[in-house]
């Protein structure tokens, strides 16, 4: 069969106060060591306490550059507080940041196609499906979606996507105060299935407030996505 596709995921490393640079440098080098085909960052890399320098994000994210595979990102919900910042802090370590855009990147499992979304409160589903039919299907490509926000998932249009790549919940982060983040978030931690698309909602790299968790942890995702991709596109294998 086909050769296995080895993604790591990162999100919401809030870098700042309770994410130093040299901490991130160490996720980002944990990262690299997993031998990855492909990274992806979905959103939510500083805070506002960390916004006042342009090369603290390079810093942070430069262990990145030196390994030799794609690395593509999304913007969360804090990033539209200091977009120059992260889409300059990103460009000097070579990754690429996808606002509504698609990037199709090679692997030794084939193509692999990238929906990277903007974030956004309002008219998602109008906007999601417009973003999806200016980008349509390449033949043969593995579809995936980075989405900041899990709660995005149900406005993608059904067989749009094959797996879409989500953070914001932190997973709770703190319980008991995770039941309060279930009630405003259908998916909060983990892998969801929703008719022919998969969803997997990362825990978050950082914390967002407090630097603690209870009865959640911090995450490097490692997926590897095993299977074949249909004459139509979709994707015929598994997560």
């Amino acid at each position: 069969g086909a050769a296995p596709v080895r993604i790591v995921q990162i999100t919401d490393p809030h870098l700042g106060p309770l994410m130093s640079v040299a901490r991130l440098r160490g996720i980002c080098e944990r990262a690299v060591a997993q031998a990855p085909d492909l990274i992806v960052i979905t959103g939510d890399f500083m805070t506002m306490e960390s916004q006042t320098d342009p090369r603290t994000l390079h810093d942070a994210l430069e262990p990145l550059a030196a390994f030799e595979c794609p690395v593509l990102a999304c913007f969360g919900n804090h990033d539209h507080e200091a977009p120059t910042f992260v889409r300059q802090g990103l460009a000097d370590v070579g990754a690429r940041l996808l606002v509504d855009e698609a990037a199709l990147v090679e692997t030794p499992a084939g193509p692999v196609q990238l929906l990277g979304f903007d974030f956004i409160w309002r008219d998602r589903d109008v906007r999601l499906a417009e973003v999806c039919r200016r980008h349509p299907r390449i033949p043969g490509a593995l579809r995936l979606a980075l989405l900041h926000d899990p709660g995005a998932f149900r406005h993608v249009p059904e067989g749009q996507v094959d797996l879409a790549l989500s953070g914001h919940t932190h997973g709770g982060q703190i319980f008991p105060f995770g039941y309060a983040v279930r009630a405003a978030q259908p998916y909060l931690a983990g892998l969801v299935r929703h008719g022919p698309t998969w969803l997997y909602v990362h825990q978050g790299t950082g914390t967002w407030g407090p630097r603690m968790r209870v009865g959640t942890l911090g995450e490097i995702a490692v997926i590897t996505l095993q299977g074949r991709v249909r004459s139509d596109g979709g994707s015929g294998g598994r997560t």
